[in-house]
């Protein structure tokens, strides 16, 4: 790093530092804490009992007590009322002069109190029960005919990402459950994204959520799912909801939900057809696997075939509202057969299609020897049309034994059409591909005692995607000769076919004790990867092929043989964490017969100090290593684009890289102010870069392998509710710095990339007809490549406004401008509006 990059770095760092200094000034400084019992008049411990504490009248902050006892802690000097209140004891009161920590203890009277027989009901908007957060969902429901993904975004503690993805507290939700069963596994954006809010009774929140009910209390987890419960009145035999929006020209969207809830049965079935931006299926991959950390449901989890040749489908930085053009179709169908009280199968189909287009422009400049600019204008233009079917089966073949069965098949066709211009040349693109995938999973559990259990799993994946990828017209000058002299090549074409088959199986113990959990995994997962790619061009008549440099017949062979083993030991408030992972890897190349092995070691070790709710503060240490893998081990090249061949390392290799990392976090989700922050380093031993040869008429990119490269990661968030505007106010800012070599034209670059981002959200929580959110983002992003240096600002503000009109009409008007800083001064700024009204019927089920 330079000079004057170390310089600015220690601002930034100075500068996060001052920001929170000042932001929680009045919670460091001069704080007490008041603890102590309450006992009734047995003197017996009573639990659940409401303390309040009030200042000047005014309630501070309340607690319950817990086995008897109660602490309340970061309270000012001053004098306090302390106001202890139960449905079957006398309240009573004791003033605190606080000046120091306080011990207050309170005795209980008996409540006698002669009526009639009464029934009260009580209904809290935020009830704690142990693990489970449970929130009253027409509390936070501010919007009519919101979807369940806005409702969320709602509830304190939960933040929804641009992809769908939900976290609480900065941790990743991975489960989403309707009335305590899970349709989308980690694709559960599909039902937040179209299940209406209103239909929602509760949200509750599932911390240290086991996916597996069997390894509740044993295996150690950090995992957060989420659970909506219905609505009693909508819990019929049929219900549901349709929206129905349409402007010219030719923008609608149509989206409805129809459930039924039978004894034995439950059927739902979600379908979206939208021509606005809206991207319903993200992932496809993501229904079919899990998000948790569960290594028995992570099996092979990221294992899938590689995607060697695309199109250009890069959109423009503005949000999808405006720059997603789209014409989607997406239905599905889950149920659930309840066949007996040990035995329930689910089944999940989907039908989706989606044209898009995708226009944009890039310019480049390439500092080379011969130094030129290209400047290439997109229309491109994709169909997608994918079926799948999803079948699982949760069987209790005793109280403690459970067997699992999940199974699934998709199919997805894929072409696309691509017109470019590049530097005033004409370009038509063609690609075509079909992929067809099954996946078959089995788990079985045995609870051997109340803190261990045994686990046993395998998993089959089958997947193969033939590509055909046409350019027209030639474009590689004269570095492919034609057998004739006369001929004049008019188009290339690529024929890539690639598979992937895995078969995995691994053996699993856990245990769990008071202050020790251990859980150890022996696998074995045998990986096969085949690419066959032949590159050929024809002149309309004749076909010439291509050298062999441009042929592959590539066919690799990868054995794993792991033992993980992972430790948990509590030392009062102190967890140590700590993970030792043996892995012995063989990969058989079988068209060269060459034969690699890795002996290799992964370690970490990890320190969670958590004093009380209000502090976190995790660190640790991880090194890891990873073997290479197909996509970087072929041997031969690929057509990657119109303008870019690219191949892989012809050989494996062991990769190596050290992690260090600190995460602090003050305050949580129920307090008015919070904050986090996140420090990460990591430095690679060794990393494949790039060895690329650029000219004005094609690339040619191979993979290399590299030492010494390194990443620094800053992030900071602030999380404050004001009281007096009701509104919650947000600053987030994030730093990182990648450092790296790659070599370009024979010539070696060292590389440093840094990306700033910063900005702030206020998010209003109005009980009347009116609520906004404001909020603005600056992304600074600069590189020094040797002596060159460039860097670019942009911006991005925004103004949604919520208008209830009436009863019946709500109106949503949505500002963006965006600003670029590396465009002609006339041309930087672009500004968007998207108004939407909605009418509701008025008494009526509509």
């Amino acid at each position: 790093m330079g000079k004057r990059e170390l310089k600015n770095c220690k601002f930034l760092i100075n500068l996060i530092i001052a920001c929170y200094l000042m932001l929680t000034s009045n919670f460091l400084f001069a704080q007490f804490e008041i603890s102590g019992s309450v006992k009734d008049s047995l003197n017996r411990s009573v639990d659940g009992v409401n303390i309040l504490v009030f200042k000047n009248d005014s309630l501070k902050t309340y607690t319950f007590s817990n086995n008897g006892f109660f602490r309340i802690s970061n309270l000012s000097k001053g004098t306090y009322k302390l106001e202890v209140s139960s449905m079957v004891y006398e309240k009573i009161s004791k003033v605190v002069d606080l000046s120091k920590d306080e011990i207050v203890d309170f005795k209980l009277r008996d409540k006698i109190n002669v009526i009639d027989e009464v029934i009260i009901h009580v209904e809290r908007d935020i009830e704690i029960r142990g693990d489970t957060i449970i929130f009253k969902a027409d509390a936070f429901n501010k919007k009519k005919n919101a979807v369940v993904e806005g409702l969320l975004s709602s509830i304190p503690g939960i933040t929804v990402e641009l992809d769908g993805t939900l976290k609480f507290q900065g941790e990743l939700i991975t489960n989403v459950k309707i009335d305590n069963d899970d349709l989308f596994e980690g694709g559960y954006s599909v039902l937040t994204k179209n299940l209406n809010a209103e239909v929602i009774d509760k949200i509750e929140v599932l911390q240290n959520y086991s996916r597996n009910p069997l390894l509740k209390n044993i295996r150690d987890t950090q995992d957060i799912a989420l659970n909506l419960t219905l609505k009693e009145d909508r819990k019929a035999n049929l219900f549901g909801n349709v929206e129905l929006g349409y402007a010219e020209p030719d923008r609608y969207d149509l989206n409805g939900n129809l459930i039924s809830l039978l004894k034995k049965s439950k059927h739902y079935v979600l379908t979206d057809f939208n021509t606005i931006g809206d991207d319903v299926v993200s992932d496809i991959n993501g229904i079919l696997s899990s998000k948790n950390d569960d290594q028995s449901f992570n099996l092979g989890r990221k294992e899938s075939n590689y995607t060697l040749t695309t199109l250009n489908t890069v959109r423009p930085v503005f949000d999808n509202r405006f720059v997603n053009f789209n014409d989607s179709k997406f239905a599905n169908v889950n149920s659930i057969f309840n066949v007996s009280d040990n035995l329930k199968i689910k089944t999940l189909g989907i039908l989706f299609s989606d044209n898009k287009a995708f226009l944009s422009q890039n310019i480049t400049n390439f500092i080379t020897e011969d130094s030129f600019t290209l400047v290439e204008d997109f229309n491109t233009r994709t169909k997608d049309r994918l079926g799948l079917g999803k079948l699982s089966v949760e069987w209790d073949l005793s109280k403690n034994e459970r067997f699992e069965y999940q199974g699934s098949y998709y199919k997805l066709r894929s072409n696309g059409l691509s017109d470019v211009v590049q530097n005033q040349i004409d370009i038509n693109e063609d690609l075509g591909s079909t992929t067809t995938r099954h996946n078959h999973f089995i788990h079985y559990t045995s609870r051997l005692r109340d803190s261990s259990a045994l686990v046993v799993y395998a998993k089959y994946i089958n997947e193969a995607k033939p590509l055909e990828y046409i350019v027209k017209l030639y474009l590689y000058g004269d570095f492919f000769y034609p057998e004739n002299e006369s001929q004049t090549f008019e188009q290339s074409v690529s024929v890539i076919d690639s598979k992937m088959n895995l078969k995995t199986i691994q053996l699993g113990y856990l245990s769990n004790g008071t202050h020790f959990n251990y859980e150890g995994y022996l696998g074995y997962k045998n990986r096969n990867d085949a690419i066959n790619s032949n590159l050929s061009f024809n002149d309309g008549e004749d076909v010439f092929v291509a050298n062999d440099d441009f042929q592959n017949d590539f066919n690799l062979s990868t054995n794993l043989f792991y033992l993980n083993n992972r430790f948990r030991l509590s030392i009062g408030k102190v967890d140590v964490f700590s993970n030792i992972n043996l892995n012995y890897n063989n990969l058989n190349i079988r068209n060269s017969e060459t034969i690699s092995s890795y002996y290799f070691l992964n370690t970490s070790l990890n320190l969670k100090y958590q004093p009380n709710k209000k502090h976190e503060l995790i660190t640790g240490f991880e090194t890891n290593g990873n073997v290479t893998d197909a996509r970087n081990t072929f041997n031969d090249f690929v057509q990657f684009n119109y303008r870019t061949f690219f191949r892989g390392l012809d050989d494996s290799s062991l990769l190596r890289n050290n992690v260090m990392y600190l995460n602090y976090r003050f305050g949580n989700w129920a307090d008015k102010f919070s904050a986090n922050l996140n420090l990460r380093y990591t430095q690679n031993k060794n990393f494949i870069s790039s060895n690329s040869s650029i000219s004005l008429d094609f690339n040619t990119t191979e993979q290399i392998v590299l030492d010494d490269s390194d990443n620094y990661f800053i992030g900071l968030n602030f999380d404050r509710y004001i009281n007096f505007i009701s509104s919650n106010f947000k600053l987030k800012t994030s730093y990182t710095q990648s450092n790296y070599k790659d070599i370009i034209n024979n010539f070696e670059r060292n590389v440093s990339s840094t990306n700033l981002n910063y900005g702030f959200e206020m998010r209003s929580a109005f009980n009347g007809k009116f609520n906004f959110i404001l909020g603005t983002e600056w992304t600074k992003t600069a590189f020094k490549i040797n002596s060159s240096k460039a860097d670019n600002t942009n911006n991005k503000t925004f103004l949604d406004l919520d208008l209830a009109l009436f009863e019946t009409i709500d109106l949503s008007i949505i500002n963006e401008r965006y600003t670029f800083g590396n465009l002609p001064k006339n041309k930087r700024s672009y500004y968007f509006t998207n108004i939407e009204a909605k009418y509701q019927f008025k008494d009526s089920n509509f």
